[in-house]
């Protein structure tokens, strides 16, 4: 038996099965953005191409010295 406190609350015996609420068969936030024509599909992206110039500039900037992470690693070992 079931002794009801409040309608959000309810008692039940121990040694019985408890009642489990059955899930609600509703979509997902995406398929309901999907299904009310909310979802915006992705447009073309746009890609910037690098000229040669630009790429030479760049490398001016930067410079051509790379950082040798393995020397680096091998002289702190040797010491």
């Amino acid at each position: 038996m079931v002794k009801q406190l409040k309608s959000a609350l309810h008692e039940e015996p121990r040694n019985q099965r408890t009642y489990v609420i059955p899930l609600k068969q509703e979509n997902s936030f995406l398929e309901w953005l999907r299904d009310s024509g909310r979802l915006i599909p992705r447009g073309e992206e746009e890609y910037y191409a690098y000229d040669e110039e630009e790429e030479e500039e760049i490398a001016e900037i930067v410079g051509h010295d790379t950082y040798n992470f393995e020397e680096e690693t091998i002289e702190e070992l040797e010491d």
